[in-house]
């Protein structure tokens, strides 16, 4: 990690914490080891370090990487894999909503380069549908509204697991998983429809 990252990560992680205002370019400067005049001379101001830990923050919590899909023959492990990618994301996402919301503090940018990457990521999960449609491997559904049901049970999953504390996210995703799979699996089409 370079300096650049630890002092990031560390104003990230107090952003967080303690939000915002009550958060003082001292603590960061302390939390990274570095002299608070080192920190200014490189942000030059709290909201410059602000958007950029947040920028920084949220390249890397957003995961595309959905190309490292496949269609196999098991449904069960191709809808985990897309589980985990999509559940960690909002794990990383979530706790951050209370910045993400200081409107007057967040660069536009910020805030659309977050709703690009999760759209993309909406969007690569419809094409995986669809190609599993395609292929005869799952139910004939309407891929888009069963991608929206599927994102907001995760992240409804995210939500809860995070205020409960829950350690078990292995737990969360197989159950995810299978209800996914029972949904979508060709045996279930009579049924379903």
């Amino acid at each position: 990690m370079t300096d650049n990252d630890e002092i990031l990560a560390s104003a990230f992680i107090l952003f967080m914490e303690k939000g915002y205002r009550q958060t003082t370019t001292a603590e960061i400067a302390e939390s990274a080891g570095i002299n608070e005049s080192t920190l200014f001379r490189k942000y030059k101001s709290k909201k410059n370090l602000f958007n950029l830990a947040l920028e920084t923050f949220s390249e890397g919590a957003i995961s595309n990487e959905f190309d490292i899909l496949s269609y196999s023959s098991n449904l069960a492990e191709d809808f985990e894999k897309i589980i985990q990618i999509v559940y960690q994301t909002y794990q990383k996402l979530i706790p951050s909503y209370r910045l993400l919301c200081k409107k007057k503090l967040v660069k536009d940018k910020i805030l659309d380069n977050i709703t690009q990457k999760l759209q993309i990521q909406s969007d690569l999960l419809v094409l995986f549908l669809d190609g599993l449609i395609s292929r005869n491997l799952v139910i004939d559904c309407e891929s888009a509204a069963l991608t929206n049901i599927f994102v907001e049970n995760v992240f409804v999953t995210v939500f809860n697991d995070l205020i409960i504390k829950n350690e078990s996210t292995e737990k969360s995703i197989d159950s995810l998983t299978e209800l996914f799979t029972a949904m979508l699996e060709k045996t279930n089409e009579a049924k379903l429809c």
